[in-house]
């Protein structure tokens, strides 16, 4: 009777294990990939899904190789799908999602973004190099406005129609800088020390070296060399001497249109080598670009020189 009673026991309590393990997920498998695999006929042979397989072993693409060890999820083991709220909500600030649209291509993305394809595909793993319409990938966010940078009705109409008033083209060619450098050593100083600033965080509104914006940052370092700016990157490309990309001198301001309502709604301080530093919200801190990048060339307005060396100087040195 004993004995009986303990088999009975022993056969319980193993049932009881087996329905245990197979309701926390113990039932995945690990496969070897043998010769003649492939990722659709491994899925096939045990009624998962091809992206199943992808999701449970971080895969980047579909290729496998040869006695490579994979995870065969069980019934409970399979990758849940996260809805697109809380997708969102775990985006880090300095990111969004961009929806695919018909024509668009990982370039064209890029490019809009201001990264490389290379840096796209590694913030969307798995990335496919054609794109579907409707496919959600993550970008950096765009450049935040900054509400006193908003322009009035007049440039934006000038920036829909593409053109700009004769008179005021005129007065932009003609007009004089604030003021004169005392020397070449003076401007090299103050490259020097807009270079310091790279790496101060990104903050709207911010005037300070716990965060600073785009026109804050401009006028903070003409202040340093007693030169008083406007405080908005709008009233600041109203001032001083407009030069053209290629008469760009180490010190000038370079204005870029960043949002398709706004004429000159980004400002960075130019320092040689078609290069120039700025406060950039998309990057979240003071960096330095090239103005040849792809997406700085495009949007490009205006150089703004507001203190001008002596010619004489300059051949000299």
């Amino acid at each position: 009777m004993v004995g009986r009673r303990t088999i009975l026991t022993l056969g319980l309590i193993s049932l009881f294990l087996l329905v245990l393990f197979a309701g926390t997920g113990f039932a995945d498998i690990r496969y070897k990939v043998r010769s003649g695999d492939n990722l659709s006929k491994i899925a096939k042979k045990h009624g998962v899904t091809p992206q199943v397989l992808r999701d449970a072993n971080h895969l980047k693409s579909d290729a496998l190789k040869v006695r490579q060890v994979i995870v065969i999820p069980g019934p409970k083991g399979k990758i849940k799908k996260v809805s697109k709220e809380k997708t969102r909500k775990k985006l880090p600030a300095d990111r969004e999602i961009y929806v695919v649209k018909k024509g668009d291509t990982l370039r064209s993305v890029a490019d809009d973004a201001g990264i490389s394809v290379r840096e796209l595909r590694a913030m969307n793993r798995g990335c496919p190099k054609k794109l579907k319409r409707g496919q959600r990938l993550i970008v950096p966010k765009k450049e935040i406005p900054d509400e006193r940078d908003e322009l009035g009705d007049a440039d934006d109409a000038a920036a829909a129609t593409g053109v700009a008033g004769k008179e005021d083209e005129d007065k932009a060619n003609h007009a004089k800088a604030l003021g004169k450098w005392r020397s070449a050593d003076e401007r090299k100083l103050f490259v020097r020390i807009t270079r310091t600033f790279l790496g101060v965080p990104y903050r709207l509104g911010g005037s300070t070296m716990k965060g600073i914006d785009c026109s804050a940052f401009v006028k903070r370092l003409y202040e340093i060399f007693d030169i008083q700016l406007p405080r908005t990157a709008r009233e600041q490309a109203k001032i001083g001497k407009h030069v053209t990309r290629d008469k760009l001198e180490e010190g000038d301001l370079v204005f870029f249109k960043t949002r398709s309502r706004r004429v000159t709604g980004h400002v960075g301080i130019y320092i040689g080598n078609n290069e120039f530093i700025h406060a950039s919200g998309k990057n979240r801190g003071t960096k330095l670009d090239s103005l040849e990048s792809d997406y700085y060339s495009r949007r490009f307005v205006r150089g703004v020189r507001v203190l001008e060396l002596e010619q004489e100087l300059a051949r000299k040195l």
